[in-house]
């Protein structure tokens, strides 16, 4: 049995033992220590650059075609059966070469006749005037005479000229790209014959928007990159630029002559220009992967007192792997390029050494 004292001496153990167990000072202290080396752990390792002032230049990419410098369609000028092809697809032309014949046969024939009824319309001209001055025929017979002779050399007239269109001939120096008639087919007035081409020159053809025509003059500098090929930044200039523009498309039609060596490149193939609209001296641009878009907004991350701090930011053209910052950064910011993708406002960083520094 236990006294009073005894009993009064055991609740007072008991109460300062209760007492005891909730302060755990020491063990607080190291679960204190143990956060701060948790928080130093989960700091982000990033590299930042200073916010600078950059040339910067606005480009357009636009698809076009390639095409040979100059072409032409030669056609049938009469109607008639072809005779012969002088001829054949690739071969090599100069101008006034004849590419075809179309029934110059038939043809010669008839201008001969003419021929031959103007001359005996002229001599029958030339002995009835001789008369007339005899007075052996009237004036009336003259007339007459000298009538049928203008008739008989109109005719023949039409008829060399129909000779002439028999003959279908080139009005360039180039080559054959395609025949559309073969020997022995009759074809009428109009009927295509031949497409020639130049390819000693190239030229590239693009649709400009409205918008970005008239920054383009004549030599201006452009580049263009034929992708199936793999060539890029082929060096062109423009040469033409059209006077009116398809209302439909609001488009303006280009043409780049193509410089330099062009031995692979060939009409037909697709590539793209890069024209350069506007250039900036000195702007405020950012890589493309320092942006971060999150929610439908764009964020850059700047370095601030061992922090992250995002800024939100409105961006303007784009340059290779650089973008323009219109608003949210000044010049000097620290600004995170690598290992933004990550970060949250306020999170914890540790700036790498590779990384550079302001001032």
């Amino acid at each position: 049995m236990f006294t009073a004292s005894r009993r009064m001496s055991f609740r007072w153990m008991i109460v300062l033992l209760v007492m005891c167990v909730p302060c755990c000072g020491p063990r607080k202290k190291q679960d204190s220590g143990s956060s701060s080396a948790d928080n130093v752990e989960q700091r982000m390792l990033v590299q930042v650059q200073p916010l600078r002032g950059v040339p910067l230049a606005a480009r357009s990419i636009l698809p076009g075609e390639v095409e040979p410098w100059e072409k032409a369609l030669v056609s049938a000028e009469t109607s008639g059966r072809v005779e012969e092809l002088s001829v054949e697809e690739n071969d090599k032309i100069k101008e006034g070469q004849v590419v075809a014949r179309i029934d110059s046969e038939a043809l010669q024939a008839h201008y001969e006749a003419a021929e031959a009824r103007c001359q005996e319309a002229v001599r029958l001209c030339e002995r009835l005037e001789k008369l007339f001055e005899l007075k052996h025929v009237t004036e009336d017979d003259i007339d007459k005479a000298r009538a049928a002779r203008r008739i008989a050399e109109a005719q023949l007239h039409v008829t060399e000229t129909e000779l002439k269109k028999s003959s279908v001939k080139s009005p360039l120096t180039g080559r054959v790209n395609k025949m559309f008639v073969e020997k022995g087919e009759f074809v009428n007035k109009g009927q295509p014959i031949a497409e020639l081409v130049v390819l000693d020159r190239l030229k590239f053809v693009v649709d400009v928007p409205e918008r970005s025509v008239a920054s383009m003059d004549e030599d201006t500098e452009v580049s263009v990159s034929i992708e199936s090929l793999s060539l890029y930044n082929v060096e062109a200039k423009v040469y033409r630029v059209a006077l009116g523009g398809d209302a439909t498309t609001n488009t303006f039609e280009v043409e780049l002559a193509l410089l330099g060596d062009k031995k692979r490149i060939k009409p037909g193939m697709i590539g793209r220009a890069t024209f350069v609209e506007r250039r900036y001296e000195n702007t405020l641009a950012v890589p493309l992967f320092a942006v971060v878009s999150r929610g439908g907004e764009q964020f850059v991350f700047v370095a601030r007192e061992g922090e992250a701090e995002a800024r939100k930011v409105k961006l303007g053209v784009v340059d290779g792997d650089r973008v323009q910052v219109l608003q949210g950064l000044e010049e000097g910011d620290s600004v995170i390029v690598k290992g933004a993708r990550d970060l949250d406002d306020g999170a914890l960083i540790e700036v790498s050494e590779g990384s550079e520094t302001v001032g």
